[in-house]
């Protein structure tokens, strides 16, 4: 999981609500940014777990999200359809025997390849072992995110948005955004917010595993007044995790 999780019971009836209310949200939400800074919101939601991974047995890889995250999945959907509707790109959702979201992946040759350019890659020692012999030993290559790959104020706000909607939360007056084993998302997150006068301080807790890494902050004025227009997408995202629990509940008492 990318960040810390609370259960709450949902009632089934409130599954129609919140995905209505969520193909709402998509479509205004999208009007917020402009193309740029809604590249730059995805890029802020990419998965950091060990860096961006780049596989020889899943190529064309966008993203990999796991069975809390069906909400995230459609949100990241509705705008690649707005900014690139003539893309080959496909959505694949891996379910259980009563149609629950288990884990999901987007795949794109043309979006991989232009979000892969925002990092920089490096093998990490370790090697496929697969019966095509055109992937046997090809190496597994790690993304840790370019420098200067911000060129003003609203690329680095969206940037911060992405990444507090997927790994973000809040606690009173304080705020939090949580990356499992990140490889260099939360340290650009803490640059940027300390760019903008958040005070944030940047934890890391290997006690556990995954080790956690952690930015903590108090947003200035300017972005909490800009991270308040995606509230009720985490809103809705944190929703979509709680049925998830709900499920398990159920699950677990039969």
């Amino acid at each position: 999981m990318d960040r810390p999780h609370y259960i709450y019971i949902m009632k089934g009836p409130k599954l129609f609500i919140l995905l209505f209310s969520l193909a709402i949200a998509n479509s205004s939400f999208g009007q917020k940014l402009n193309k740029v800074e809604r590249e730059y919101f995805v890029l802020g939601t990419l998965s950091d777990y060990m860096g961006r991974d780049l596989d020889p047995r899943e190529k064309n890889l966008l993203d990999r999200y796991d069975a809390l995250q069906g909400a995230l999945i459609t949100v990241v959907d509705s705008l690649l359809k707005i900014d690139y509707p003539i893309s080959s790109y496909k959505v694949d959702r891996y379910l259980d025997s009563s149609s629950n979201l288990q884990s999901g992946k987007i795949f794109s040759d043309n979006l991989s390849t232009k979000f892969n350019s925002y990092y920089v890659f490096k093998e990490s020692g370790e090697f496929t072992s697969d019966n095509d012999p055109q992937l046997n030993f090809k190496p597994i290559l790690r993304g840790a995110l370019k420098k200067e790959i911000f060129a003003n104020d609203p690329q680095k706000m969206a940037f911060l948005a992405g990444a507090f909607v997927r790994f973000g939360l809040v606690n009173d007056t304080a705020y939090e955004i949580s990356i499992a084993n990140s490889y260099s998302k939360a340290k650009v997150c803490y640059d940027l917010l300390a760019d903008f006068k958040c005070e944030p301080v940047y934890q890391i807790s290997q006690n556990y595993i995954p080790v956690g890494h952690h930015v903590y902050f108090h947003p200035s004025q300017k972005i909490k007044i800009y991270l308040q227009q995606f509230m009720y997408l985490r809103k809705r995202l944190d929703e979509s995790e709680q049925m998830w629990f709900e499920r398990e509940i159920k699950g677990s008492k039969h």
